[in-house]
């Protein structure tokens, strides 16, 4: 999952009657919640059943609106409650009953939720040699038998997105992506090795050359004489050859090796986070970087030797995966007509871009592509917000019982959003 801030102080500790690690305001949280362990009824509760749900599912124009759905779409802000596996179950019973069965699904809210975050959580995986056998699920997994369902991409509020666009186009790539990377340990120096890896262990290193991915590593130069340049444009990209090995388009003898930097003495550097720099660093997509460093090459083979082949193997062959949008309505401010628009005219959009990133190897193919009309059910005035909300929001309290409480007892919440 890309990088996104979410630090609460007393309120949430006290609205979700949980312990949260106490940070100075604007101190990063690195995000956490991918590949968590999965809840089952009767642990920690029971799931959401379809029936819960506040009111009926709208099919519209390119996606799926669910009405009302605030206490829902909150539950993945909770600490310790696993409220992503429960959204995700809530939400493919929901399809299931529209005769919806996708093995991808993408949530967005129409308004700030109470954190920030973005994730990709898993549901499904039946794919040996791609790294999920290092995660606490285990390699092969079905926690949706009754659908075709394999994960949900949560990406919050789309008025964030609305802001960013760019970030919009990366970060749609990049959750989806995680269906399938970045997970894969590597035989480095005749022993098995993580060094591919970074943040979570669920991203590429900062120090491998991607060649700017949508799951993070970077774009390196060699400059000649032992120096090596980081600069990575923050818009989308276009995913590595790993990661089209992982999607199963893209067969072993097509795969070229990728380079991987191990930085020698240099003076201690800080990342476009302001953390000190190392390989769980983002990418270097706020000013070029340059250190000397010593480039290690890695082959597929080098992967194989470690996780065994792919299974089923990768072959150079397109696929479509079908996939549905589902918007949440979130916040007491109706989802008007202009951001409904917004909305279906973005779908497309963002599915012809993860195309483009895939080099045109992985499809994804949208089940609701009719449905109502958005004038049919939106709003037809717009509301004022401010776009650039989102997350565990600075946006103003909303009046509701939840909104209230947390007025009364926050101390503050600060929100940023990263890659």
């Amino acid at each position: 999952m890309s990088i996104r801030t979410c630090a609460a102080v007393a309120a949430g500790a006290l609205l979700f009657g949980a312990h949260v690690a106490a940070a100075a305001p604007g101190a990063p949280f690195r995000e956490h919640r991918a590949l968590q362990p999965v809840a089952t009824a009767g642990a920690g509760g029971s799931l959401p059943r379809a029936g819960a749900l506040a009111a009926a599912p709208i099919v519209g124009a390119n996606f799926v609106f669910l009405p009302d759905a605030t206490a829902l779409a909150n539950q993945v802000c909770a600490p310790g409650l696993n409220g992503g596996q429960q959204l995700a179950v809530a939400l493919s019973a929901l399809l299931s009953g529209l005769t919806l069965d996708p093995q991808l699904m993408v949530v967005l809210a129409t308004q700030p939720l109470l954190c920030g975050d973005i994730f990709y959580q898993p549901l499904a995986n039946d794919v040996r040699g791609i790294g999920y056998q290092h995660q606490s699920l285990g390699e092969l997994f079905d926690q949706t038998p009754d659908s075709r369902l394999e994960g949900m991409a949560f990406l919050n509020d789309f008025p964030y997105w609305q802001a960013h666009p760019a970030e919009f186009q990366n970060d749609f790539d990049h959750e989806l992506g995680h269906r399938w990377g970045a997970r894969v340990h590597a035989l480095i120096d005749g022993v098995e090795s993580t060094a591919l890896l970074g943040r979570q262990q669920e991203h590429w290193s900062y120090f491998l050359n991607s060649g700017g991915s949508p799951l993070e590593g970077n774009v390196w130069t060699d400059l000649g004489g032992g120096q090596f340049q980081a600069d990575t444009p923050l818009g989308p990209g276009t995913f590595s050859d790993f990661d089209l090995y992982a999607m199963g388009v893209l067969p072993p003898a097509q795969v070229r090796p990728l380079e991987l930097l191990r930085p020698g003495a240099a003076p201690a550097a800080t990342d476009c986070l302001g953390l000190t720099l190392d390989a769980t660093s983002p990418p270097q997509s706020c000013g070029p970087y340059q250190t000397p460093a010593t480039a290690v090459t890695v082959g597929i083979a080098d992967v194989i030797a470690v996780e065994g082949e792919r299974t089923p193997p990768a072959a150079a062959t397109p696929v479509t995966v079908d996939v549905v949008v589902v918007v949440v309505g979130t916040g007491m401010q109706p989802f008007d007509l202009a951001s409904c628009q917004a909305v279906a005219d973005a779908v497309p959009a963002r599915i012809a871009d993860f195309a483009t990133a895939s080099g045109g190897r992985v499809l994804l193919n949208n089940l609701v592509t009719g449905g109502s009309d958005c004038a049919a059910f939106a709003s037809p005035a717009a509301a004022a917000h401010d776009p650039s909300g989102g997350g565990c929001a600075v946006a103003r309290p909303r009046a509701s019982a939840v909104g209230l409480a947390l007025a009364a007892i926050a101390l503050g919440w600060r929100r940023a959003r990263r890659r």
